[in-house]
């Protein structure tokens, strides 16, 4: 249909600070508003709208996003906060175009963004949950008017604006296919996913304008920067350890266009390892307003240039072995890459754009492998503490990939394992694993120290032997460290999968649901190899060192049945009470074998290594006689503290017991009973409380004959009352039997205490026949 010729061709647009703040506050708003009269709303109250405020004339009703426009504000704000002069006002935003007929047409597009040097055009595309979107047809669309949307573009802004036009896909929980994302690719759109906008719109929470350095590196990596060009610097070439480096002085707006932070928040596959933390806001910061103040530093930033660079060399100094001349700069994004400094550099980000035109000392190797980067940046940072000791965990393991040391590929191994979990798009670890210098929160809260562990603990993948010396492979490993992780990823992420399916809700709520947490995906870990082994022992034509992920998955599924139906059926409360809080070095066995009952108890043949001696600690009937050891020695033990106290000071002798801060607590508890239910206040004290009652040096003289027990070889104390520490951590396995098992020591324990406690007691109340009714 015609248009009328004085429309603008992109419109509406947010240009000034104050219109793209109030249209950053509507998108940050997670609800809609509309006005009604009073007396209206009703229909809109059924259709899902709620009451926000009454006003004199008006009610404002107010409703939930939906999805696809929560999604579109998330991508429009992380674009507003890189600092993009116009952005897209509303949904309403067209652009208008000029068909081949000669006649005018409109689009509406999700995201617009402008600056000097760059447009963004995007779509956004979103689904409630994972799963496989079909946008051949889209794509198509898209591509189709590409050509009148930049002539648009174009007559918008003047023919003297050359930009680089970005056409993107924004996409959310939607399963890229193979045949889509290989026409995306041809038609040169870009694809961001979750992944990367989560990373992206992390960062721009910490660099603000600067994360368009970062995000024009990612997109236009190998792109000519036309002002760039022919740009040459003085500078002095030489050797260091081998290697060619230039000394040299450039501004910050010069290396903020060619330089690149290789983040271990976004690792690049073509850039292993990655080595980089994410920089602090508050750095950040602190180092503009230092610069403003007329601050500068005179240390060097080092970088890497990606090639070889030219050098027009003018003068030699043949004893230093170094040459003067002029240094042709890069003119492309993503050439160069920061290997100490970010903060330095991006502190200009965050000030007037007129600092960056600054000199900074620079030293530039080039064409260093990316192995040496990381370890230079080992050899400047690893005594400093600013450096996270688990970033330095990491990076060993990426570091030692193919390593001769047993141990050290076995754990190079499992950290590319995580990794490769972590980037399965719409896999029961994606967005799971929190990233070195990111916010965790309820969902995102494993840790890929921790998971790593599992993996190397497990043994899925290999085990050390003849004192580490050796690997021995594993279920999952594969005849290449490369083939190992590709198919240990696949087993890994398609079991746990089948465990999620059981409560996507319980594992989608990460801590707040007990099962995707450290300690649960340790134990599930453990689980997957001892249901391997399982399968294997019990089946002649299963190995599954030979056997298809599918088939592994599918056999150790099968025998986790029983697992995944009380998974399914278990209330939140009572799966809490089994399975969580279970920390420590002792926490995954601990879950792993309640988890492993479960299935033990539909299979008995299913007996992995210590499993029924966890069950037998776990007996009912011992687990009964114990409480009734702890209940005994409890009750005599209060029986004599407050026999001791009503002796010395009569009726008022609660007054006297302990200190003010245990009565109050006493009588709080008290307090929670019901009246009918209370019992007397000294029934409420701690059995902790009462110890320390016991060893106050006015009482010891008194209780000595009743509770000075050494435990088994260990005499020599003034005070031998450790046995009633131990006794209040049994009195918690009581308490909570779910949260811990009796071990065949702790019973053994209880049994002798009860015997000489008894033996105890009988001397002493021969001795003070008085003390005790």
């Amino acid at each position: 249909m015609p248009k009328s010729e004085d429309r603008l061709p992109l419109a509406p647009l947010v240009q000034t600070d104050g219109e793209k703040h109030a249209e950053y506050r509507r998108r940050r708003d997670q609800s809609v508003y509309m006005k009604v009269p009073p007396g209206g709303e009703a229909p809109y109250l059924a259709e899902g709208w709620k009451v926000s405020k009454k006003l004199k004339r008006f009610i404002r009703l107010a409703k939930p996003k939906s999805l696809d426009r929560q999604f579109e504000d998330q991508v429009w704000r992380f674009f507003y906060k890189m600092g993009y002069d116009d952005l897209n006002k509303g949904r309403d935003f067209t652009i208008r175009y000029k068909a081949a007929d000669g006649t005018f047409g409109e689009k509406q597009i999700d995201v617009f963004a402008r600056d000097s040097e760059t447009v963004i055009v995007g779509e956004c595309k979103c689904c409630d949950d994972y799963r496989t979107r079909q946008l051949s047809k889209d794509i198509a669309e898209f591509v189709g008017r590409r050509k009148q949307f930049a002539d648009a573009i174009r007559a918008h802004y003047g023919r003297d604006f050359k930009p680089k036009i970005l056409w993107f896909f924004f996409t959310n929980k939607v399963l890229w296919s193979q045949s889509d994302k290989t026409k995306a690719t041809a038609e040169k759109l870009k694809i961001m996913t979750e992944r990367e906008i989560d990373y992206f719109s992390q960062l721009s929470e910490h660099l603000g304008r600067a994360t368009r350095y970062q995000f024009l590196a990612e997109y236009l990596g190998g792109q000519k920067i036309p002002e760039l060009k022919d740009v040459k610097v003085p500078a002095i070439r030489g050797k260091l350890g081998g290697k060619t480096f230039y000394s040299f002085v450039s501004t910050a707006e010069q290396l903020l266009k060619i330089c690149f932070v290789n983040h271990r928040t976004l690792a690049d596959p073509l850039a292993l390892p990655t080595y980089q933390r994410l920089v602090k806001k508050g750095r950040l910061k602190a180092i503009g307003e230092f610069i403003k103040n007329g601050g500068f530093f005179p240390t060097n930033i080092l970088i890497n240039f990606e090639e070889r660079r030219r050098f027009d060399q003018r003068a030699k100094n043949e004893p230093a072995n170094i040459q003067f001349g002029d240094l042709h700069l890069p003119d492309r994004y993503k050439s160069a890459w920061i290997v100490d400094g970010q903060h330095r550099l991006y502190g200009y980000s965050v000030i007037d754009p007129k600092f960056s035109k600054q000199n900074l000392a620079v030293i530039a190797f080039e064409e260093l492998k990316r192995e040496d980067e990381a370890n230079l940046f080992v050899t400047i940072n690893h005594e400093q503490k600013t450096v996270p000791r688990t970033l330095l965990d990491e990076l060993d393991a990426d570091l030692k990939w193919g390593s001769a040391v047993p141990s050290e590929r076995l754990a190079s191994v499992a950290a590319r394992i995580v990794q490769s979990l972590t980037e399965t798009v719409g896999g029961p670890l994606f967005r799971r694993v929190v990233a070195q210098g990111m916010q965790s929160d309820d969902a995102m809260c494993l840790t890929m120290p921790e998971v790593k562990g599992g993996v190397v603990r497990s043994h899925l993948v290999g085990s050390l032997a003849q004192k580490r010396r050796m690997l021995i492979s594993g279920p999952l490993s594969a005849d290449t460290d490369e083939r190992t992780v590709k198919r240990a990823t696949e087993v890994i992420s398609q079991f746990l999968d089948r465990i999620r399916s059981a409560n996507p809700s319980r594992w989608d709520s990460g801590r707040k649901g007990g099962l995707c947490v450290n300690v649960g995906i340790r134990a599930l870990l453990l689980l997957m190899n001892a249901l391997i082994k399982h399968a294997e022992a019990r089946q002649r034509n299963f190995d599954p060192n030979n056997a298809t992920p599918r088939e592994i998955v599918d056999e150790a599924a099968s025998l986790a049945t029983p697992l995944i139906e009380h998974f399914r059926t278990i209330s939140h409360s009572e799966f809490l009470e089994r399975f969580s809080e279970k920390y420590g070095s002792g926490g995954p066995p601990e879950y792993f074998f309640e988890m492993s009952q479960v299935i033990w108890h539909a299979d008995k043949t299913f007996t992995p290594d210590g499993l029924l001696q966890y069950v037998e600690s776990k007996d009912e009937r011992r687990i009964k006689e114990a409480e009734g050891t702890i209940r005994f020695i409890e009750n005599r033990v209060t029986e004599i503290v407050v026999s001791y106290f009503k002796k010395i000071h009569g009726a008022n002798y609660w007054n006297y017991v302990g200190t003010k801060e245990m009565r109050v607590k006493a009588y709080e508890r008290q307090q929670e009973d019901p009246p009918e239910k209370q019992l007397d206040l000294d029934a409420y004290l701690d059995f902790i409380d009462k110890k320390k009652i016991i060893e106050k040096a006015e009482n010891w003289p008194v209780f000595k004959s009743y509770f000075d027990i050494p435990l088994r070889n260990e005499k020599g104390y003034a005070k031998n009352l450790k046995w009633m520490d131990r006794l209040n951590e049994l009195r918690r396995v009581v308490a909570h039997p779910h949260k811990r098992a009796f071990r065949s020591d702790d019973l053994e324990f209880l049994e002798w205490i009860k015997r000489t406690f008894e033996e105890k007691l009988l001397k002493a109340t021969a001795q003070q026949p008085s003390l005790v009714a």
